[in-house]
């Protein structure tokens, strides 16, 4: 699988710096904890750590050693989480993406 060359470029995906400074309140537990974030959360690592895998095997890309890292820990974080459990998430969150979409189409 190789990731699809019309991705918009990173200067469109950067976060501005005021928003990453009040994140700096709140942690990955905080999210993980949350009724509203967590099936997401569990979604979106298991999401970054495929396309870290797939980033790696790509020989033009140079992760930095704060990427690399991150990858390690989310890759461990995520394989804690047992097996059901993340399928339960996947599933949930696909359910609530669903749900919003048919609120917002009513």
């Amino acid at each position: 699988m190789q990731l699809p060359d019309n991705l918009p470029s990173d200067r469109y995906l950067e976060i501005p710096q005021d928003v990453l400074d009040k994140c700096e309140k709140f942690t990955l537990r905080d999210l993980l904890e949350s009724t509203a974030f967590r099936s997401f959360m569990v979604s979106g690592l298991a999401n970054g750590v495929n396309v870290g895998t797939l980033l790696a095997d790509d020989k033009d890309y140079e992760a930095s050693e704060l990427e690399d890292l991150l990858q390690y820990e989310m890759h461990k974080i995520l394989f804690a989480i047992p097996f059901k459990v993340r399928r339960a998430h996947f599933k949930s969150s696909g359910m609530l993406v669903k749900a919003t979409k048919e609120f917002h189409q009513a």
